[in-house]
């Protein structure tokens, strides 16, 4: 099995804890959730954690003047990921309902980490009772603290 490329890991070494602060926002472009979302990630990172970001659905519809155009990167320091594969918004609901699936295949995948690393804690940022039960299976399931 292959290893997931991603710019949301953590050292090898496993020494540092990794923390993911994951959920429903746009990054590193949008509101004021992006701004504390980013507070957060750098104060964790001044802490000694090895942070990163991971936004669970798109936050943009169209492609013209989309803000966030990048599907993982390092922003100011501070690494995310969409973890749908994509910022944009899929056209039809079943493509939505598929993306969101894999969404929290891969998010899985984000938490339990590399062969060898503890599994990452999770910071949800969000409101939707689906996410939330989601973000919480997934942790209990992968041996998150």
């Amino acid at each position: 099995m292959q290893r997931e490329r991603s710019h949301v890991r953590s050292d090898e070494t496993g020494d540092r804890p990794r923390v993911l602060v994951a959920g429903l926002f746009g990054f590193p472009n949008g509101v004021g959730t992006s701004a504390r979302v980013h507070a957060y990630a750098k104060g964790l990172r001044a802490a000694g954690c090895d942070v990163g970001v991971v936004c669970l659905r798109w936050s943009e519809r169209t492609v013209e003047g989309a803000k966030n155009r990048q599907a993982e990167g390092v922003y100011r320091g501070i690494p995310f990921t969409y973890s749908s594969g994509s910022p944009y918004r899929p056209a039809t609901f079943t493509r939505r309902r598929l993306r969101d699936a894999m969404s929290a295949l891969r998010f899985a995948r984000l938490v339990r980490g590399a062969p060898g690393q503890r599994p990452a804690r999770v910071i949800f940022h969000g409101e939707y009772a689906l996410w939330i039960v989601m973000t919480v299976v997934i942790c209990r399931l992968m041996g998150s603290a």
